[in-house]
């Protein structure tokens, strides 16, 4: 569920702030690994879809092939357009 921290999407959540993983790691979810080392993420972004200080959805972004390297400049693109999405 979207408010248990220990996952991705629970922790946007909460914080409202965007989480960007080069590599990943180990979760604590379980769910998260199954889906992570099934499908083969490598990199992950998920991205806060907030309007009127609310979070109402997630942009998230994936690559399994080779690492995703964003600079600080993508982020702030990526979270422009989250902004225009919501």
């Amino acid at each position: 569920p979207l408010w248990q921290s220990n996952n991705v999407h629970g922790y946007v959540f909460e914080t409202k702030e965007a989480i960007y993983t080069e590599r990943l790691v180990r979760s604590e979810n379980e769910d998260e690994n199954f889906l992570a080392s099934h499908i083969g993420f490598t990199s992950f972004l998920c991205m806060p879809l907030i309007l009127q200080q609310k979070v109402i959805g997630f942009l998230d972004f994936s690559i399994s092939d080779k690492p995703m390297i964003l600079s600080g400049s993508d982020l702030e693109s990526f979270k422009k357009l989250s902004n225009q999405v919501a």
